[in-house]
Parts: C-alpha cells; sequence; structure tokens
C-alpha cells in the first residue's frame, strides 16, 4: 500500500515515561523487574514477603516472571501460600479410618 501514510489519520506513540505517568510502573518497564542478572528467573522475589507477615506478591515481578500466564501462576501461587500458612496453625492428627479416632502414629 504505497499510499498509507496518507491514509493514516491519527498517530499516537506511548515512551516509557507516557507508561510511567500513566500506569505507575517504575520507569515505564511494562514487565517489572529487569529479567536478566540479580533478578533472572527463580531469583525474583518470592510470593511471600519476608519482611511483613501475612503479605503475599503476585504479578509480572514477583515469581514465576512476567506475561499474562505467569501473572496469573504468581496469584495462583500466592493464594496458595496463604491457604497454607492459614491452615497450619489449625492441623489436626490424622483420624483412624474406621474410629473415628486419632491414628496411632499420631498419639504421643
Amino acid at each position: 500500500m504505497p499510499d498509507i501514510e496518507s491514509r493514516i489519520v491519527t498517530e499516537a506513540a506511548l515512551t516509557p515515561q507516557d507508561i510511567h505517568d500513566r500506569y505507575r510502573v517504575l520507569n515505564g518497564a511494562i514487565y517489572g523487574l529487569a529479567s536478566h542478572g540479580k533478578w533472572l528467573g527463580a531469583f525474583k522475589p518470592g510470593n511471600r514477603s519476608p519482611d511483613v507477615k501475612g503479605l503475599y506478591l503476585a504479578g509480572g515481578a514477583a515469581h514465576p516472571g512476567p506475561g499474562m500466564p505467569m501473572v496469573l501462576m504468581s496469584g495462583w501461587i500466592a493464594a496458595d501460600s496463604l491457604d497454607q500458612d492459614r491452615a497450619a496453625p489449625r492441623a489436626q492428627p490424622p483420624l483412624n479410618q474406621y474410629t473415628a479416632a486419632p491414628s496411632p502414629a499420631a498419639v504421643v
């Protein structure tokens, strides 16, 4: 289409500064933390905050990383972590399936 430029009615560009201003992401980085060096793969922040009890992290900047499938996985991991942490204090000894009493191995 040799005359494509004459057919353009509106043209817009989105710079990293525009992304930063509009979405409040660090320096306009649409994928969060850098995916190299210190933040490569498994070295992204975990889904449990090591500093704040009860704070769970999810998103492209948390484990496992950027991209829609990974962000969804991050949410699932954070939710599973919350479930595990909430269930831990209430853990009951396993019941004997025949008598509904604690299994002998659970009785000390």
